[in-house]
Order: C-alpha cells, then sequence, then structure tokens
C-alpha cells in the first residue's frame, strides 16, 4: 500500500519526520468527501529527492493525481533526473526551495539552465516554495525562460497583515508581469488576527487577484497540515 511509506520518513540533514499522516488512502478519502475528482501531490520535504513514494501514489492511482517532485539543484544529472521523473513515472515538474541553500541567486546561476531547458522541452512546470523576501533572486531565470510555467506556493509566502506600502507582498505582485508566472491561493488563517472567515486577510488576497488575473490562479489545501 501507498500509505505504508509515509510512516518511515529518513532523516536528511536537519529535516525531520511529519507532524502528522499524510498518506493517499487518507488523501483519496478527505477527496472523496469533499467531490474532488483531482489533486495535485506535492514531493514532502521529509523525503527529500526520494520520490517513490508520490511515483507510487501515480502508479495506483492512474488519472487521480498529478506530481510535483524534487531533484538535487547541484546534481550533474539533474536535467536528467527531470526527465525520469516526468517520461517514467509521470511527474508534471519539480519544487523549488528559496530558502535551502545559503544563497537564493542560486537557484537563477546559470548552472540551472539546462534543467529549465530541459523542463521547456518537457512541458514541466516549477512550484515555488520560501519566504516572498527571496523571490527577487529568482525573477532572473523566471525573466530567461518565458516558455516555463511557475507557480508560487501559500501566495508566495507574502504576509496578509503588512503594513503600507506592503514590500513582501509587492515581490509577490511584481512577478505577475510575467504571463508563464501563476499564484497558488492556499489557506491564510494562521496569518490572520481575527477569527473564521479571517477577513483581514482579504485585501491581500483582493491585489493578487487583481494583479493575476482569475485565469492564473491555483487553489491548494495545504493538506494535510
Amino acid at each position: 500500500m501507498c500509505g505504508a511509506l509515509t510512516r518511515t520518513a529518513t532523516l536528511f540533514s536537519g529535516v525531520g519526520s511529519p507532524a502528522s499522516d499524510g498518506s493517499v488512502e487518507l488523501l483519496n478519502k478527505v477527496m472523496s468527501a469533499a467531490a474532488v475528482d483531482r489533486a495535485v501531490i506535492v514531493q514532502p520535504i521529509y523525503y527529500l529527492y526520494d520520490n517513490r513514494y508520490v511515483a507510487a501514489c501515480l502508479k495506483a492511482f492512474p488519472g487521480r493525481f498529478s506530481a510535483i517532485g524534487l531533484v538535487d539543484r547541484q546534481a550533474p544529472d539533474a536535467a536528467d533526473q527531470l526527465e525520469r521523473l516526468v517520461r517514467q513515472d509521470g511527474f508534471s515538474g519539480l519544487r523549488i526551495h528559496t530558502s535551502r541553500p545559503d544563497d537564493p541567486a542560486e537557484w537563477a546561476a546559470a548552472d540551472q539552465d539546462p534543467v529549465w531547458e530541459r523542463a521547456g522541452e518537457l512541458g514541466a512546470s516549477f512550484i515555488v516554495h520560501g519566504p516572498a523576501a527571496l523571490l527577487p533572486a529568482l525573477e532572473p531565470i523566471i525573466a530567461r525562460f518565458p516558455e516555463v510555467a511557475v507557480a508560487l506556493d501559500h501566495i508566495g509566502g507574502a504576509p496578509t497583515n503588512e503594513p503600507e506600502p506592503r514590500p513582501l507582498l509587492g515581490n509577490v505582485l511584481k512577478l505577475a508581469r510575467y504571463p508563464n508566472v501563476y499564484i497558488k491561493f492556499t489557506p491564510q488563517g494562521n496569518k490572520s488576527e481575527q477569527g473564521y472567515p479571517f477577513t483581514d486577510t482579504f485585501p491581500a488576497f483582493r491585489l493578487l487577484y487583481d494583479a493575476f488575473g482569475p485565469q492564473r490562479l491555483m487553489w491548494g489545501t495545504n493538506f494535510p497540515g
């Protein structure tokens, strides 16, 4: 069963075990209860570059899921690893954790071009995860590869209660100028100073909606958080 692997998270350089179960069986149960037909599974950071569990889930439930994996950006064969994930395992792209290297600009360095070039050839995409303060470091490579779709996770890591002139949210809004950049709306109640429905977060969401437009919005659950 796919769910068995979620309970044996390997420890990698400061990455610990998950706090709660996030098995594909549980995900299927929640999706069915909410009448959701399909979902995107993002490779959990707990497994780092071992994408076998997510690959197994794609195989076990064909047509039910898409997937985003993780590849070591410094590996000499990183582009080939991406191609294997896409062609052999059915993945749709890779996730970028901007805060993991000491310098986030490493993600946009010239040595990353082969991975992005291969992504363009494969029709693969990237999901960016990290604080909004680091997004400017990634902008150069986004600009160099307009054919590669990029989704900003968790409203680009921006706060929703930032005072004017909202510089961190501004980092996210600036990327709306690139037609290949999308924004993922996920629950932000933890950033609210009010109870449900967290109306103090609405102005930030409105600015993002107006900047990206409805055709470049994605919905995320942050499951199983």
